[in-house]
């Protein structure tokens, strides 16, 4: 359920979004006022209940600053607690923004280059069966184009909870000939490293624990110390157990024969690729960081990533075929605008996050109800009317 989940969410990403605030403001020329807000709350409640989507977050970022931030409907429909801004989110595969912004902060302080083969770093072995002279590198593992395949993911390793299974034993189990999960048809697609494209939470997962292997501390403990702490994102974590406000998290919510279901959190040992939760002000503080990417913006940060490195992560990489696929963003042209963004999807999760680099602007959704057709192409209209309304 979950891998269907995840692809569904890439297939349909959504980009697009926009804001306003309580009272009238004047921002990079954009007149943000509540009559607008009103309108644009009404819609979303119809949505909210046309859809089933329980509960919604939503904020806007230009250049540094967040403009707007709103939470609308339920964040568990069993207690009918309202979302707020400090609600925290499952934000299912947006998780892989931060995951590939710290290997490229790794990158910054010349660790690697992208371009090494990850066996360099890697302390098992990782090599794909049918080319086994072509080498697998962090470019590949950042775009998609590794040769490593999602095909021997099953639901049976999604849990309640943090994830029992390391994530070391998750990927050498997974990848390496003779694990518990390694199958070379399974594990690996029909393509060399670098010949086409295909999603990978598992590759994902691989740089994120290579993070910990090249930078010497884990990527939790690294985006907590290098990202989180110096931006001030206090109800942000990786795991349960070390979200400082537990009883802020937004429930999540799956089909049922009945409607909806409220289940518990889950948890799954691929941690990198997925499993971040966040409230959208904490999230917005991160967006902001790649919509302020200015000299100004670099000495006016809290966190130390040259404005060269975020451009560098939207840059439209080599690819096997026409799509944009960045450094873990994915494009696509909006008329004659390029917008980049990520999208998530997991059982009781559907999230989105959305870039306009000309315009220094990004914005973030997110709800705590499971993907389908419905949920989506909400996700998608509520960010295309932000992006225009402002």
């Amino acid at each position: 359920m979950r891998t269907l989940n995840r692809r569904m969410a890439v297939k349909s990403l959504v980009l697009g979004f926009v804001s306003l605030r309580t009272a009238k403001l004047s921002i990079a020329g954009a007149l943000l006022d509540k009559r607008r807000e009103d309108q644009f709350g009404d819609w979303v409640e119809a949505e909210m209940t046309k859809t089933g989507v329980p509960g919604m977050a939503a904020a806007v970022v230009v250049g540094g600053e967040t403009v707007f931030a709103k939470g609308y409907g339920s964040a568990n429909a069993v207690t009918h607690d309202r979302v707020k801004t400090d609600t925290i989110f499952h934000l299912a595969s947006v998780s892989k923004l931060v995951t590939g912004t710290t290997l490229m902060m790794l990158q910054e302080r010349k660790r690697f280059q992208l371009d090494d083969p990850i066996a360099r770093f890697a302390d098992f072995s990782v090599v794909h069966p049918k080319f086994p002279k072509e080498r697998i590198t962090f470019r590949h593992l950042l775009t998609h184009t590794s040769g490593i395949s999602d095909g021997n993911y099953a639901s049976s390793f999604t849990e309640p909870g943090d994830p029992k299974l390391s994530l070391r034993d998750f990927l050498t189990g997974y990848l390496s000939p003779g694990g518990r999960w390694y199958t070379s048809d399974g594990s690996f697609l029909d393509a060399a490293p670098g010949s086409r494209w295909s999603y990978s939470n598992v590759g994902m997962a691989l740089a994120g624990y290579l993070v910990g292997r090249i930078g010497a501390i884990s990527l939790d403990a690294f985006s907590r110390d290098e990202i989180f702490g110096p931006l001030g994102m206090n109800d942000t974590a990786w795991f349960l157990r070390d979200l400082k406000r537990p009883r802020n998290l937004a429930a999540p919510h799956v089909p049922s024969r009945d409607g909806l279901c409220v289940i518990d959190p889950i948890g799954y040992p691929d941690w990198p690729a997925g499993l971040l939760r966040s409230s959208v002000t904490d999230l917005a503080q991160f967006l902001g960081v790649f919509a302020n990417q200015t000299i100004q913006g670099f000495r006016a940060s809290r966190i130390k990533v040259l404005p060269t490195t975020l451009a560098e992560m939207l840059e439209r990489q080599p690819m096997p075929d026409s799509r944009y696929q960045a450094l873990v963003w994915a494009g696509h042209l909006s008329g004659h605008k390029l917008r980049l963004g990520h999208a998530g999807g997991d059982p009781g999760a559907a999230t989105s996050v959305a870039l306009d680099p000309d315009r220094r602007k990004g914005v973030i959704v997110l709800m705590n109800v499971s993907p389908s057709n419905g949920v989506n192409l909400f996700k998608e209209e509520a960010i295309n009317r932000l992006f225009d309304l402002s």
